[in-house]
């Protein structure tokens, strides 16, 4: 682990600047301390929130004292000035948002315990008195910080950060549930028989527990999310086609000195096609062309100098459904591995017993009945990112890992199903391709999530 440079920092600050701010927004009532108005500036800023308002006898800029504290973050966060606060309240009910009141009430509950039913106000107080009587009374919950020693309350702007980032977290967990409930109604509300659904989408998530680094007596865990969508269509009305989205995201919390960047972000997009294969007269050939333009990158942002484009080619060998070959060549130029073998293999000697090593998924199944299926999963991931370590930007990072584990697999309704699984994570390895370094975290456990719908 080590500090990170100011150029780092800069950097991180440019990408910071194209995030969306949060439905989150903070009335600040009769703050007589100047320096505590500019370190909420400075909080507000952090958080993400869109707007401060400045009521009452609070201060606002220009003011010397404010900037002392802000640092800058009066510029960079909107505000604005309403000398009656009941007026600004009154205003954000009529756009729905929740006004949470940070005062020790006979309603208030532990600020851990809130959760966000909306858009969120955060109401603060003057720094003795508190919140006024009738602001009390406009507001729709109200959330304290537990003391456990003499005094009874936290300085205005600390217990201010210590809400706001609950608050920050909290509806950053609400968008995610969102969209996940989204995605399960458009599956409740479009269902579609399988081989009639032009459009599928998923969503999963892998959390890999913490393992050491045995050469730098060091730890790294890994959380990975995804979300993939695609869309099959007839191209000239007989020609089938599969355009795909797949959009990825991992967090690496870890302390080794390797410098790793703490996220790493995947956008890939795919165009796919099957087609009786050319000068072979046996119908139960076909071929298959996949091309995978790619964006494997550290940051939020698009970089054109991260794009790959991989393709591959592949012969398949069809008796029927429940017998079929898959072998060809992976093309992937600007990687190290320019060139890995395409080996598949769909099998299914009964009714029950599934072998599917031709997919993106290979795995073993067994079905118990209609609805669930017993699966025993296997997979490889060989990818690399470009990344920025240090100042130094467009670095070449690799991951590698091989990983297995066992799940069960339910069909909720004929479009909607679900999987869990536990397993392990083997021959981890982070490597820049300079040659700068590498980690090789020991073997560890994962858990997986995913839902998947036909629409």
């Amino acid at each position: 682990m080590r500090k990170l440079t100011h150029q780092e920092l800069l950097r991180r600050q440019k990408e910071n600047r194209d995030d969306h701010r949060l439905p989150f927004v903070a009335v600040l009532n009769n703050i007589r301390s100047l320096h505590n108005v500019g370190s909420i500036f400075r909080t507000c800023d952090g958080v993400g929130a869109e707007k401060l308002w400045l009521c009452g006898i609070t201060g606002y800029p220009p003011s010397g004292q404010l900037a002392k504290t802000a640092l800058g973050a009066e510029g960079c966060v909107p505000w604005e000035y309403q000398a009656d606060a009941g007026v600004v309240l009154k205003e954000l009910k009529t756009r729905n948002y929740q006004i949470v009141l940070l005062e020790q009430t006979t309603q208030s509950i532990p600020y851990q315990e809130f959760r966000p039913a909306g858009p969120v106000c955060l109401v603060v107080g003057n720094e003795i008195e508190g919140v006024t009587p009738p602001l009390v009374a406009m507001c729709d919950a109200a959330i304290e910080i537990e003391m456990a020693g003499m005094k009874n309350s936290l300085n205005a702007a600390v217990a201010f950060g210590i809400a706001a980032y609950h608050i920050r977290l909290a509806l950053m967990k609400n968008i995610a549930a969102v969209f996940c409930l989204l995605f399960v109604l458009c599956a409740c509300v479009f269902p579609a028989a399988a081989d009639e659904a032009p459009l599928t989408a998923g969503v999963q998530s892998r959390y890999a527990a913490s393992s050491d680094i045995e050469a730098t007596n060091s730890s790294i865990e890994v959380t990975t999310s995804q979300l993939n969508v695609v869309y099959q269509l007839k191209a000239f009305g007989e020609l089938p086609v599969d355009l795909s989205l797949d959009v990825g995201h991992t967090d690496i919390n870890e302390d080794d000195p390797l410098d790793l960047p703490s996220h790493l972000e995947s956008r890939r997009f795919g165009l796919s096609t099957k087609f009786p294969a050319p000068f072979i007269s046996d119908d139960r050939f076909f071929m298959g062309l996949d091309v995978f333009p790619t964006l494997n990158t550290d940051a939020w942002d698009w970089r054109s100098g991260a794009f790959r484009a991989p393709l591959r080619g592949y012969l398949i060998f069809k008796e029927n459904d429940d017998f079929i070959l898959v072998g060809g060549v992976s093309v992937r130029p600007d990687y190290e591995d320019k060139i890995l073998p395409v080996i598949g293999l769909i099998y299914k000697p009964n009714d029950r017993w599934s072998f599917n090593f031709a997919s993106d998924d290979p795995n073993i199944s067994y079905k118990l009945n209609d609805a669930t299926l017993l699966r025993w999963e296997i997979n490889y991931v060989r990818e690399e990112y470009e990344v920025t370590r240090g100042a130094q930007e467009g670095v070449v990072l690799q991951y590698r890992e091989v990983s297995s584990g066992f799940g069960i697999e339910h069909k909720f309704t004929e479009s909607f199903n679900g999987l869990v699984s536990v397993g392990g994570v083997f021959d981890r390895q982070f490597k820049y391709r300079d040659g700068e370094g590498k980690a090789a975290p020991e073997s560890g456990g994962y858990v997986r999530a995913r839902l998947s719908a036909i629409f």
